[in-house]
């Protein structure tokens, strides 16, 4: 068969909005991608006190700064304080947020602990909207989503590597056909940025995801892609 008729093919599909081909004589490699079944597990909600009268203390040339810095750290520590009562009082579990500045600086003069916060975990939308409703009525507060946290679905890393392959395959028969070839057998498999293997190494991977943390981190991202390679025959 012409190789034009397989350049035409390889030319038809690259114009589509799926992933990248490449086109060899005796192969067909594709690039594909899917999204990984993820449910909600927690959004972390972080909040820290906006008052402007425990803020708003005057500091004068001369005065010891570092006495200043103190009573402006205590003052805003106290207000968490209240602040964290006022939520457990409403029901929240609370823990400690992220502060606003690096804990780990090291400079020429006493540097401010940073503003504390508090961090609320919940499980759902429905609730970070509740929060939200009840810190706008509070006030005096400012607060924002610091983390969503998924969970993958049971199974979720076999559908996955199910749909990718049924995509890449349906691809790579439609470019055989068009080029007057047929599909052949699977040769390999891969993430784009990881070593090439083959399909069964790969089947493998996935089964033991539950002792590999690289493989458990990977669960967290909801887009995947995968490169898989095919043989072309006569």
């Amino acid at each position: 068969m012409s190789r034009t008729l397989i350049a035409f093919g390889a030319a038809f599909l690259l114009a589509l909005p799926a992933s990248a081909q490449t086109i060899g004589d005796n192969y067909v490699e594709l690039i594909v991608s899917d999204t990984v079944p993820v449910k909600l597990k927690s959004i972390a909600y972080d909040i820290t006190v906006a008052d402007p009268t425990i803020t708003d203390i005057a500091y004068n040339d001369g005065e010891d700064y570092e006495k200043y810095q103190s009573e402006l750290n205590d003052r805003m520590a106290k207000a968490n304080d209240r602040l964290k009562k006022d939520l457990m009082g409403a029901g929240y579990v609370v823990g400690e947020g992220h502060t606003d500045s690096d804990p780990y600086t090291i400079s020429g003069y006493q540097e401010p602990v940073g503003t504390p916060s508090s961090r609320v975990i919940l499980k759902n939308e429905a609730e970070l909207k509740k929060l939200v409703g009840w810190l706008r009525e509070r006030g005096k507060v400012e607060g924002h989503v610091s983390e969503w946290n998924y969970d993958a679905e049971p199974g979720a890393m076999e559908a996955l590597m199910t749909n990718l392959f049924a995509k890449a395959k349906a691809q790579a028969e439609r470019l055989a056909t068009l080029g007057g070839r047929k599909l052949g057998k699977l040769i390999s498999a891969h993430d784009p940025q990881d070593r090439e293997m083959t399909f069964k190494d790969f089947m493998r991977a996935i089964e033991d995801r539950g002792a590999n943390e690289s493989a458990a981190h990977d669960l967290q991202m909801r887009q995947r892609q995968m490169v898989f390679r095919f043989a072309l025959t006569d």
